[in-house]
């Protein structure tokens, strides 16, 4: 449309790709010589079970000294995330085995016992420092009325500042579900998918000094939020990097999601200015 764009994964994150792609071109037309050699990557195994593979590999097997990441996002802009939160993603999965006796005491299917599992899951304690929280991603279970469901999956992430926290709610919750497997007899796995180490620059690097300044200069309000990104695998590899937002969107991980067009502009200027940045020496101050 005439201000925006609209379409599946459009924000998360078509629009990080195309910025990539267009990159070039914007820094020809400004005539800007770099003295630095700047690589453009789009990384595979981002998402869900991935884990961030792509970017995990490069970095382990790359022969190029890397100074400095900037992780490119669509949506937003004026995010600015200088740190990585300690993150594991699970899927907890309920298969009622073939030969399973429907006359033990407690039969009850996949979607009463998996929403046990998060009602007990609910009663952990959780600290608000370091701060740390269970997000509770989806169920799958179930076809239609009149079954009861012998398959389920339940899918959610432990996320804390802190690493000791993260494996500490991981053993509590493998707990839970060995009794509740104990009780009914049952097969309920839990597997771990995706994990993140807490990392990250601080707050006064000048490599986050630098993002917030472009942000005020092209007049937009900085948001500082930890992140999940590839930002993890820069820390882990002591990279300084960043992750940063390109415009503003709506309705994110819907099929009817928005990026609006007007601020890509402000969103690009922000990268060319933070590359200029960083090819000047800005992080050689560290």
């Amino acid at each position: 449309e005439s201000d925006r764009i609209t379409g599946a994964g459009i924000g998360h994150n078509a629009v990080g790709l195309a910025t990539l792609t267009v990159l070039p071109i914007v820094l020809d037309k400004l005539n800007i010589k770099l003295k630095s050699n700047l690589i453009l990557m789009g990384s595979a195994r981002s998402l869900g079970k991935g884990s961030i593979g792509g970017i995990r590999f490069f970095l382990s097997n790359t022969k190029y000294p890397i100074k400095a990441g900037i992780c490119v996002d669509g949506v937003k802009l004026g995010k600015i995330s200088h740190s990585s939160t300690g993150m594991m993603r699970f899927e907890i999965t309920y298969n009622l085995p073939p030969d399973y006796d429907w006359k033990r005491f407690g039969t009850i299917g996949a979607i009463p016992t998996l929403s046990e599992i998060v009602t007990q899951m609910q009663k952990i304690p959780i600290p608000n420092k370091p701060r740390t929280t269970i997000i509770l991603g989806s169920m799958e279970c179930g076809t239609a009325f009149n079954t009861i469901p012998t398959e389920g999956i339940l899918r959610f992430e432990i996320r804390s500042e802190s690493e000791e926290m993260v494996n500490d709610l991981k053993y509590k919750i493998q707990n839970i579900v060995a009794e509740v497997s104990s009780i009914y007899g049952i097969d309920i796995a839990v597997n771990i998918i995706a994990q993140r180490k807490p990392g990250g620059i601080p707050f006064s690097h000048p490599l986050t000094n630098c993002a917030r300044g472009m942000l005020r200069h092209i007049g937009v309000k900085s948001w500082i939020q930890p992140d999940t990104s590839e930002l993890s695998a820069f820390s882990d590899n002591n990279i300084p990097a960043i992750t940063i937002g390109m415009t503003e969107g709506r309705r994110k991980d819907k099929i009817h999601e928005y990026v609006e067009i007007s601020p890509l502009s402000k969103g690009l200027a922000q990268l060319v200015g933070l590359i200029v940045s960083i090819d000047r020496g800005c992080c050689d101050e560290s």
